[in-house]
């Protein structure tokens, strides 16, 4: 009788597959800059939505995407770029706790400026505010492809794509880090 493996197990055993294959990330995630993401075009959904998603499809061993080193941030955009997405992402962070207080979901606190967050373009056309702009009515974090992948803070029923993050054995310790 054979049984039937969860999805614990089965990310464990994709996780060992792709580690076996030289790949640092399961199969199906994509390792920038020392984390696994993974992108899903494939559905719109609010930041609340795209909190639940990500936790279920990794079985609880990742979360909405943490992003905190401009190296990630810059890999993330170049993968869009690369591959033509042309798609706004929801990561995990949020001020709706504490306005001005913008944190990950592993409570861990969002970084603030360059290169993080979108600024003044300065071109008429291209009109933008100094972000996190938004105040009470935006307070959940998107890559915004209008802003060209730079953080920004947007309303949370907003539909976008969702951007999951699986924790790894180097990345364990990040979400325990205050």
């Amino acid at each position: 009788v054979m049984k039937m493996l969860d999805k614990r197990t089965l990310l464990i055993l994709a996780a060992l597959a792709g580690f076996a294959l030289g790949n640092s990330c399961p199969i199906g995630y994509e390792e920038i800059n020392g984390y696994c993401l993974e992108l899903h075009t494939e559905v719109l959904m609010s930041w609340y939505d795209a909190v639940h998603y990500c936790d279920y499809i990794t079985d609880g061993l990742g979360m909405l995407a943490k992003v905190d080193h401009g190296d990630t941030l810059r890999g993330i955009a170049e993968y869009i770029d690369e591959f033509d997405l042309k798609n706004s992402f929801w990561l995990g962070g949020s001020d709706e706790t504490i306005e001005g207080d913008w944190r990950w979901r592993d409570d861990t606190r969002v970084p603030f400026g360059t290169p993080f967050w979108a600024i003044h373009s300065g071109l008429p056309l291209l009109a933008w505010g100094h972000e996190p702009n938004g105040g009470k009515k935006e307070n959940c974090l998107a890559l915004n492809k209008d802003r060209l992948y730079y953080f920004d803070d947007v309303a949370c029923d907003h539909r976008h794509h969702p951007l999951c993050y699986l924790y790894t054995n180097s990345s364990a310790t990040d979400r325990n880090d205050g």
